[in-house]
């Protein structure tokens, strides 16, 4: 025969014999052959795993394993979908334990497996999302932007414009007086710029403004200057002088029937609430009763509160009376809450006859309440014979009047068409050395 066929590969011995037509056998005669076959069958990739997700670019690989009709010789996992060269660059001759991506992001990996006859695998795949925490953040933000206004009048100066920013973003900001760089976690930092900011003292002074962003950088300063001048407002007019008090009567002793300290000469007065009120219905005059240092008043100042209510008569007044003689010889001052005027008068000014008051002068007045308390003070000057008259305590007169003499009588109270619309409090009367002062 020309040929022998084995059935495997591997070390066999081949005998050969020859026989002739009696059926005589020969002796065998030997001869061996080793037998090596081409492998042609490729490895496969029976296992390869990745986690999901990751956080490094380095992943692990969980599993790779392979199987060979030979045997497995090399392993290489790369990011190509290409059957790699059994001579390419990067073969293992065992399983990689992990595998460094170059970005983060979603990939794919591929395993695959070469035997010693440089057949290779198909690739098996895995699938890997990776996301990278944020780089630490050490850049600060910048304050791009810090106004105030120059000057002041007020301790709380507004913020005109204060802008920061950052690499990743501005969290907080805040303003003070101090040029050191605070920290991030100090108190007073807050999460939008603030409108303004409340000095302790006026003057000249400069202020910081600083950003921060969430992994705690701090911004250098921005500066700016302002001078407060606060407007002090005008000082409360001094109280008027006071001079030696020669009587006073706040009226809580008054009763039905008038007031122990006065003299009724017309009309008639009653207590009511704490004060005097006017009863008659025409001229109502009380003169201060038995006082040496007021017979006569020979000036100084007279005071009194004085209310008058409605006036559905016509023109009821009340006021003060001075250098009263008798009922035909006396001076007044009057309010007219109707007509919303303050008078000075007369009576019996050049004869003995009942031609009536005189108005010297008349002035109309601006109130802030025609139904209020009102104070109505008189300053009577002997030596000039002048009488200033004073509305709820103005320092400008409402009205005055000069006389040839004035400080010759007794001093009291007057309401006229007043029935039960008068009433008058805390009458009290100083000697001239007020008006000095």
């Amino acid at each position: 025969p020309a040929s022998y066929t084995f059935t495997t590969a591997g070390a066999h011995t081949l005998y050969a014999y020859a026989k002739d037509a009696a059926g005589n056998v020969s002796n065998g005669a030997s001869a061996s052959v080793t037998i090596t076959l081409p492998d042609t069958t490729a490895p496969t990739v029976t296992s390869f795993t990745i986690p999901a997700t990751s956080t490094s670019l380095t992943v692990s690989i969980t599993t790779l394993t392979a199987s060979d009709n030979v045997g497995v010789t090399g392993f290489l996992v790369n990011e190509s979908a290409t059957k790699p060269a059994a001579t390419a660059a990067g073969w293992a001759a065992t399983a990689p334990a992990s595998y460094t991506f170059t970005t983060a992001g979603a990939h794919t990996l591929y395993a695959y497996a070469k035997d010693a006859a440089g057949n290779v695998s198909n690739g098996a795949s895995a699938s890997v999302t990776i996301t990278l925490p944020p780089p630490a953040d050490t850049t600060a933000p910048t304050v791009t932007s810090f106004t105030i206004p120059a000057t002041s009048t007020s301790l709380t100066v507004p913020i005109t414009g204060l802008a920061a920013t950052d690499n990743v973003g501005v969290t907080g900001f805040l303003v003070n007086e101090s040029m050191m760089k605070p920290s991030a976690t100090a108190a007073g930092w807050t999460a939008t710029a603030p409108a303004s900011y409340t000095f302790a003292t006026e003057g000249a002074h400069t202020l910081y403004a600083y950003a921060k962003d969430a992994a705690g950088n701090v911004s250098n300063g921005a500066s700016a200057s302002v001078t407060i001048t606060i407007t002090q407002p005008p000082p409360p007019p001094p109280p008027p002088p006071t001079g030696t008090m020669l009587f006073s009567d706040d009226f809580s002793d008054a009763t039905d029937t008038g007031d122990p300290n006065w003299d009724t000469v017309a009309g008639r007065f009653a207590g009511r609430n704490g004060t005097l009120a006017a009863t008659g219905r025409y001229t109502n005059i009380a003169l201060v009763h038995d006082v040496v240092a007021l017979d006569p008043f020979l000036g100084g100042r007279i005071q009194t509160g004085v209310q008058l209510l409605d006036v559905d008569e016509g023109n009821p007044t009340a006021g003060i009376v001075f250098d009263y003689q008798d009922a035909e010889h006396y001076r007044f001052v009057v309010y007219s809450r109707e007509r919303q005027t303050v008078s000075i008068g007369e009576v019996g000014a050049s004869h003995d006859d009942d031609s009536g008051p005189t108005m010297m002068k008349t002035r109309r007045v601006t109130l802030r309440d025609s139904r209020l308390w009102h104070t109505l003070r008189v300053d009577v000057d002997p030596n000039a014979g002048t009488v200033k008259v004073f509305l709820d305590g103005n320092a400008t007169p409402a009205v005055q009047q000069t006389f040839t003499s004035v400080g010759n009588g007794r001093v009291g109270l007057i309401a006229t068409r007043a029935r039960l619309k008068a009433a008058f409090d805390n009458f009290k009367v100083e000697d001239p050395s007020v008006l000095t002062q």
